[in-house]
């Protein structure tokens, strides 16, 4: 698979209906330490990204769990997701 471009994972985060999950990029990850205890799986390397965890895969309901709500708005959505990964980095410290 071709390297991403800067940018060019812009379209994320996608809602996956049938994994119940989204696939969300980010530069912020947790370590993999925080992302396996919680279940979200790094998938970047797929993608052609330097580090497996630009790419991540955040099930729904860890999402609802920790109190946020599905949104339409795409950049909403965005903005939560960043939020809920800085929200697991910070809870096991």
């Amino acid at each position: 698979m071709p390297r991403h471009t800067p940018h060019s994972l812009d379209f994320l985060p996608i809602f996956d209906s049938e994994r119940l999950a989204f696939f969300h990029y980010t530069c912020n990850s947790p370590s993999y330490e925080v992302l396996a205890d919680y279940e979200v799986e790094p998938m970047g390397k797929r993608f052609g990204c330097a580090d497996s965890r630009e790419i991540l895969v955040i099930p729904l309901q860890l999402y609802l769990n920790k109190g946020f709500a599905f949104s339409a708005d795409q950049d909403v959505q965005k903005l939560n997701l960043e939020i809920l990964l800085k929200r697991l980095s910070l809870e096991k410290k």
